[in-house]
C-alpha cells in the first residue's frame, strides 16, 4: 500500500497524518506538481504543466508547499522506534529534471521538532506496520509552529546508508540501545550525488583512476571496468564530514569539478 498512491494517502488521512492536497486529475492551477509512484530520486517529479511523464505511470498530482524538504531515517522493531538520522534534502537545478535528487545532509534540531518527527514514526510504522530501516521523506513548514507534511515512505536508507552505519551497527549489537537518541550533532555529514555531464566509457586508464578513488572512504558507488556511464547519469557518491555546513558544501563543490575535469581529460586521452 506504501507503492499505491491511493492507499498510501488514503491510509494517512485514516491515521490523521498531514500531507499536501493531492489530486489524481490534473488540476486546473499550475501550482502543482506531477508525480509517479515509480519514481526514484526525484527523476518522475516535474511541474503539472509539464508533458515529461506519461500518465500511465501511476502519475499524481501534489499541490506545491513552501517549505524545507527534509527527510528522516529510523529503525523500527517490536513497535520501539530509534531515530538514526534526520537530513535535509538537496536538488539538482536541472532544466529538464527539476527534483532530481542531489544529496542529503545531516540537520541540527530542536528538542521539540525532533520530538514531533519521533511521534510522527512511531505513527506511520502502526499505520503502515513497519518494520527494520525506513525512511520518511516530508515537508518543514514553519508558520506559527512548524508543520511537517508526509510525502513518501521507503522501506530502504536509500543514500543515508553512510550516515546511519554507525548507529544502526549499534543497535544491531545491543537491542537497549533502541532507545537511545540524540537529537543535535557537533558535526554534518553529507551523501552526495556527482551525475555524468557528458557519457563515457570506463575504459582502463578511467578505471584505474575509479580504483584509485576507492581507496578513499569518501567515495562508493564507483563504476566497474567496461560501464557506459550516459550523461545525466550518476557516476559515484560523495560522503563528507564537517563541522561547519558551509565548510562542507565548499569541499563537495571542489571535489566534485576535480572529478568531472579529471575525467574529460581521461575521456579525451581514450579517443
Amino acid at each position: 500500500s506504501i507503492n499505491n498512491p491511493k492507499d498510501f494517502f488514503k491510509k494517512l488521512e485514516e491515521g490523521r497524518v498531514q500531507y499536501p492536497k493531492i489530486l489524481f486529475q490534473k488540476p486546473k492551477s499550475n501550482f502543482w506538481l506531477k508525480k509517479s509512484s515509480k519514481s526514484i530520486g526525484g527523476q518522475l517529479v516535474d511541474f503539472s504543466d509539464k508533458n515529461t511523464l506519461k500518465d500511465s505511470d501511476q502519475v499524481y498530482f501534489q499541490e506545491i508547499i513552501k517549505g524545507k524538504l527534509c527527510s528522516v531515517q529510523f529503525f523500527t522493531k517490536e513497535e520501539k522506534v530509534s531515530i538514526l538520522s534526520i537530513c535535509s534534502i538537496q536538488t539538482c537545478k536541472s532544466k529538464n529534471r527539476p527534483f532530481l535528487l542531489k544529496g542529503i545532509t545531516t540537520k541540527i534540531i530542536t528538542k521539540d521538532y525532533y520530538k514531533k518527527i519521533r511521534k510522527l514514526c512511531i505513527k506511520v510504522s502502526n499505520i503502515f506496520k513497519l518494520n527494520g530501516i525506513n525512511n520518511i521523506d516530508f515537508i518543514m513548514k514553519k508558520e506559527r509552529s512548524e508543520k511537517i507534511f508526509v510525502l513518501e515512505i521507503n522501506p530502504r536508507p536509500g543514500l543515508s546508508t553512510k550516515i546511519i552505519s554507525q548507529k544502526l551497527k549499534k543497535i544491531m549489537l545491543d537491542s537497549s540501545h533502541i532507545s537511545l537518541e540524540k537529537y543535535d550533532s557537533p558535526s554534518f555529514q553529507s551523501t552526495q550525488i556527482i551525475y555524468a555531464k557528458d557519457r563515457f566509457l570506463v575504459k582502463k586508464n578511467i578505471y584505474e583512476y575509479f580504483r584509485d578513488l576507492s581507496k578513499s572512504k569518501i567515495f562508493s558507488e564507483l563504476p566497474k571496468k567496461n560501464d557506459v556511464i550516459y550523461k545525466g547519469n550518476p557516476i559515484c557518491l560523495i560522503h563528507l564530514t564537517s563541522r561547519k555546513n558551509k565548510n562542507l558544501n565548499e569541499k563537495i563543490k571542489k571535489i566534485s569539478i576535480k572529478i568531472q575535469n579529471d575525467l574529460k581529460s581521461l575521456n579525451l586521452l581514450c579517443q
